[in-house]
C-alpha cells in the first residue's frame, strides 16, 4: 500500500471515473487503474464497481476503506506541516471555495501579496454556493473556504474570521433614497428591494442583516439564478428600484454607478466572512498563511479593527 494509491481512490471518488482521475492527478490512465488494482488485490476487497452501465459506483466495503484513506492522508498532511513549521516554510497547494458574491472582489486585493510572501505555495481557487462549499470540505475535495459565515459553524469545521463587511443602499438615479447622504436603516424598509435568487446566498445575508420586513420589488415572471452584483445593478436602474451591495463591491462599479451608492446607518448592516476548514485538514500553516495575507491586504473599510458594529 502506498499513499499514491490513495490519492488515485480518492480521485475516483470524486470523479466517478477513471480517465478524469487519471488527468486530475496528471498520470495515465493504465498506469493509474494498475495501482488501484493492485490495492484491491492486496487488501482483498473492491473499492469500486466498474460492472454498472451508469459509471464507477463505490462499492460498500469501499466506502470505509476511503473513509480511512482521507484519515491517513490527512496525518501524511500533518507530519508534512510539522516539516514546514521546523523550517519556517510554506509550500504546497492550498485548493481554496469562494462563494461568487465575496470572490471577485475580495480575490484581486489579496492575490498578488499571496505570490510574493509565498512563492513556494500554489492557491487554486474555485467559486461554488455556500452548501456546496461545505461539502467540499467534510469531503476533503478542497481545503478551505472563504464565505458569509453561517449562524452556526458546521459540525468539524474550524472558523477563522476575516472581516465584517458593511451592505451600502444602490440605487437607481432617481430614487428617494438618494436625496440623503446616509440612510437610516429602518427607513429603506418603506421602498421595494430588488434582490437576488432564492438560490443566492447574498439574497439571505441582506435580509438577515435587514430585518425580514422588507417589501421584494416585481420583476413579474423574471428570476435571476447565479446573476453577478453588476447584472443586479443593471436590473435596479432598469426598475428604479434600489438593492443592498456589500462594500467590497463598490470598487469593482463604473465612477457613474458609485453616485447612486449611500452608507446606512443607525445601525450599519454587515455580513460575517470566514475562512473555514475541517477539523482533520493537517495542513493548518496554509490556512494560517492565507488568513493572514487577506487580512493584510484589506482596506480599513472592512477590517476588523476599523469597523464597528453599531
Amino acid at each position: 500500500m502506498t499513499i499514491q494509491q490513495l490519492k488515485y481512490i480518492l480521485a475516483v471518488e470524486q470523479h466517478l471515473s477513471f480517465n478524469l482521475a487519471a488527468d486530475f492527478c496528471h498520470v495515465a490512465q493504465p498506469s493509474l487503474s494498475a495501482q488501484i488494482k493492485k490495492l484491491e488485490e492486496e487488501l482483498n476487497i473492491i473499492i469500486f464497481d466498474r460492472s454498472t452501465s451508469s459509471g464507477v459506483k463505490v462499492t460498500e466495503v469501499g466506502r470505509s476503506i476511503l473513509a480511512h484513506a482521507r484519515t491517513i492522508l490527512s496525518e501524511v498532511q500533518k507530519l508534512e506541516d510539522e516539516s514546514s513549521l521546523f523550517n519556517k516554510e510554506v509550500r504546497g497547494t492550498l485548493r481554496v471555495g469562494i462563494i461568487p458574491t465575496v470572490s471577485p472582489y475580495l480575490v484581486p486585493h489579496f492575490l498578488s501579496k499571496m505570490a510574493k510572501d509565498h512563492p513556494n505555495l500554489d492557491l487554486e481557487i474555485s467559486e461554488d454556493k455556500t452548501e456546496n462549499l461545505i461539502s467540499e470540505l467534510h469531503h476533503g475535495r478542497i481545503d478551505a473556504a472563504i464565505l458569509s459565515t453561517p449562524k452556526k459553524t458546521p459540525e468539524n469545521l474550524i472558523e477563522k474570521l476575516l472581516y465584517y463587511e458593511p451592505f451600502a443602499v444602490y440605487a437607481s438615479p432617481k430614487h428617494p433614497l438618494l436625496e440623503k447622504k446616509e440612510i437610516k436603516l429602518s427607513s429603506i424598509s418603506d421602498y421595494a428591494v430588488t434582490l437576488l435568487d432564492e438560490t443566492h446566498c447574498m439574497r439571505d445575508q441582506v435580509i438577515s442583516a435587514c430585518g425580514s420586513k422588507m417589501i421584494e420589488s416585481n420583476t413579474g415572471n423574471v428570476r435571476l439564478k447565479n446573476g453577478s452584483l453588476q447584472t443586479l445593478v443593471s436590473i435596479v436602474d432598469r426598475n428604479e428600484s434600489f438593492t443592498l451591495i456589500p462594500k467590497l463591491a463598490e470598487q469593482v462599479l463604473h465612477l457613474e454607478h458609485r453616485k447612486s451608492i449611500r452608507e446606512i446607518v443607525a445601525p450599519t448592516p454587515f455580513r460575517k466572512i470566514s475562512l473555514l476548514y475541517h477539523s482533520s485538514y493537517g495542513r493548518k500553516t496554509l490556512v494560517d498563511a492565507l488568513q493572514k495575507s487577506i487580512q493584510d491586504s484589506l482596506p480599513d473599510s472592512v477590517s476588523i479593527q476599523n469597523f464597528r458594529k453599531v
